[in-house]
């Protein structure tokens, strides 16, 4: 197994893990393990947990933003169906998973966020980059209400995250999807039934 095959190996077996379990209780040793990597291996990629998490975020991060901009690659789709079809396809991977992970970033921004303020600002720039898709693709969306027209794209985009990771929280220690099957009826379901009546 050559170095590059392994740096990848670790990353992605330590993001699968950190999915599920988070930062604390995924130990350097369990990544090895889930690897079949030397213990030593770890140390020749990585100076420390830290260093080998804030990669870890990134990494994922932009996976999740690969993703959006193939969303918004079809020009076929309203702002509000990009909206829906990026939260389904996050929704479609929790389920995949038996609903034991979650999203990496909303798992360490509440376990840690407040513990390595490097870390949490490795977060807030991903979660930036969500969100300011999120945001473009709200522009081109009815105002979720007559009412809250006075909202922008981005609080909007704002409201709609917080749903949704709150949602998460539920869903991890529920182990089913019935909070993300409220979140799509209730906050997505008026996003579409404004634009149905716009």
């Amino acid at each position: 197994m050559g170095y590059k095959h392994q740096r990848e190996t670790i990353l992605a077996q330590g993001i699968e893990l950190m999915r599920q379990t988070g930062y604390h209780r995924t130990g350097v040793q369990e990544i090895l393990k889930a690897c079949e990597i030397p213990k030593g291996s770890f140390y020749n990629f990585f100076e420390s947990k830290e260093q080998f998490t804030q990669e870890a975020i990134v990494l994922y991060g932009q996976a999740v933003l690969r993703m959006m901009q193939l969303i918004e690659e079809n020009k076929q789709w309203t702002g509000a169906q990009k909206v829906r079809v990026f939260f389904t396809a996050l929704k479609n991977d929790y389920q995949a998973k038996e609903w034991k992970q979650s999203c990496l970033l909303g798992n360490l921004a509440t376990e840690i966020g407040g513990e390595y303020p490097q870390l949490a600002q490795a977060i807030a720039e991903q979660l930036g980059q969500w969100h300011a898709m999120l945001s473009a693709w709200l522009v081109n969306a009815p105002r979720v209400a007559k009412a809250a027209t006075k909202f922008t794209p981005e609080e909007q985009a704002e409201y709609l995250f917080a749903g949704f990771f709150g949602a998460l929280a539920r869903m991890k220690y529920e182990r089913n999807g019935r909070a993300l099957d409220a979140f799509f009826r209730l906050q997505l379901g008026l996003l579409e039934r404004e634009r149905e009546a716009a």
